[in-house]
């Protein structure tokens, strides 16, 4: 399945534009989503990189609240360091969030809902159901509340992996959760439950497809999950990283350390280690050595 790596997030309070940095442990290759907010629907929300590809339309304004949001994602390159909030008016208050997944696909997105938007002041924000493909889809949940004094959101079923609460009027927050849905069908709704009540806010779910760990092709330069790597060397389809060492290595029934140590001709270096054999490199982890073996297989 997809798995979580890391998230940020930031805000500002009467400024032109909000540096949203990539996550600590995110690379190239991973699949980034971004929540993006103004506390104001009087001003202009926007992006200055390129290449986010919004989940529904964007920006769009909280219903008949005074707010805008973007939500978007993007597959990271080695150049997306950050991104860059843009408004046009340097009164209103902005935050932003990205959370990233190793999910491979080259469509990614599986299922995705519509926003869902206050009507009333309420403490609770709502992301409609959802239908997910296939059995361990990874399903995020996007809410957002403009209030001066919320400082806390929880939701039952998922994980919080980014929530950015501002202080002062008006304060707008954003939030990113995610959890794992055994079974394929429908998903939701998922309900968010902040501390105050507000009038302004918004929840949306979607549903990320993992991609096969066999022989689709990804962008060269990428860093790979191990699993897909050895896959890719093998020849083989969505086989463990084991499975797929033994086919690579000629070898049946030998663990994942012994059939790389048998592919390159030694004994006893453990899994890091032989991998950067193979791949001639040094220190390197597992999934970076492997990606470099499969750039020059």
């Amino acid at each position: 399945m997809s798995n979580f790596v890391a998230a940020s997030s930031a805000n500002n309070q009467n400024a032109l534009s909000l540096v949203v940095p990539r996550p600590s442990g995110a690379r190239p290759g991973h699949l980034a989503f971004l929540q993006a907010a103004v506390n104001t629907s009087a001003q202009t929300l926007g992006l200055a990189e390129s290449g986010w590809t919004p989940l529904v339309s964007s920006p769009f304004q909280y219903g008949a609240g005074s707010a805008r949001g973007i939500v978007a994602w993007k597959k990271l390159a080695a150049t997306d360091t950050q991104v860059t909030l843009t408004t046009d008016i340097g009164s209103g208050k902005l935050a932003g969030a990205m959370a990233c997944y190793s999910a491979y696909a080259a469509s990614p997105i599986a299922a995705i809902g519509t926003n869902t938007f206050r009507a009333s002041s309420v403490t609770t924000c709502v992301g409609g159901a959802i239908n997910t493909t296939a059995d361990n889809q990874r399903i995020l949940g996007l809410f957002s509340e403009k209030s001066s004094t919320a400082s806390s959101v929880s939701q039952g079923n998922m994980t919080t992996r980014a929530s950015l609460f501002g202080t002062g009027g008006g304060q707008i927050s954003v939030t990113i959760m995610d959890e794992v849905r055994a079974t394929a069908g429908v998903a939701g709704p998922r309900t968010a439950t902040y501390n105050v009540a507000s009038s302004v806010g918004y929840g949306l779910l979607l549903a990320i497809l993992d991609g096969s760990l066999g022989l689709s092709s990804l962008p060269a330069g990428e860093v790979r999950p191990l699993t897909y790597n050895m896959n890719r060397l093998a020849g083989t389809q969505n086989l463990a990283a084991q499975g797929a060492a033994n086919v690579w290595a000629g070898t049946v029934g030998l663990d994942l350390k012994g059939a790389l140590n048998k592919k390159a001709g030694t004994s006893g270096l453990d899994t890091q280690g032989v991998l950067n054999l193979l791949a001639g490199s040094t220190g390197l982890g597992v999934d970076e050595a492997s990606s470099l073996i499969l750039e020059g297989f």
